[in-house]
């Protein structure tokens, strides 16, 4: 049996492994569907914010390769702080989803998080099993390019 490890990075080993993360960034900003996204955001971005420790990068690593990783930010509210899931990529997700969810929700309890929150494709409903969808008759997600 294939052995693999979730590792969450430090800011000091983000170029260590940055070759192997770019490629999955690169891949997540593939699915956005939008106009001219790359204007806005680029896997520079994310480099920047992770060497900032501004998110934090989950990589799911088998047989010396990342196989994959997700990334997450902690939101500070004034009385409270969440777990925002920003991005999921890679392969072999449905062979790791279940621990990479559990590794992720167990860093956000020691960060002291009360919530975790995602806005995904709707494919990534099946992944989190034990997770709620938001319905509110007072909120939609909308975006206007100016």
């Amino acid at each position: 049996m294939d052995r693999y490890r979730i590792l969450l990075l430090k800011s000091g080993d983000i170029d260590k492994v940055w070759r192997g993360i770019e490629p999955l960034i690169e891949n997540g900003l593939n699915t956005i569907d939008g106009n001219d996204v790359r204007k806005h955001l680029t896997t520079d971005d994310y480099y920047e914010w992770a060497k900032k420790d501004l998110i934090q990068i989950f990589i799911v690593v088998k047989e010396k390769k990342i196989k994959l990783m997700t990334i997450t930010q902690l939101l500070p509210y004034p009385r409270f702080k969440v777990l925002e899931y920003i991005m999921v990529s890679g392969v072999e997700l449905k062979e790791f989803s279940d621990r990479l969810a559990q590794t992720v929700e167990d860093f956000a309890k020691t960060e002291k998080c009360e919530r975790m929150i995602v806005t995904a494709r709707k494919g990534i409903k099946k992944y989190l099993k034990d997770w709620e969808e938001i319905k509110d008759k007072h909120q939609i997600n909308l975006m206007k390019e100016l």
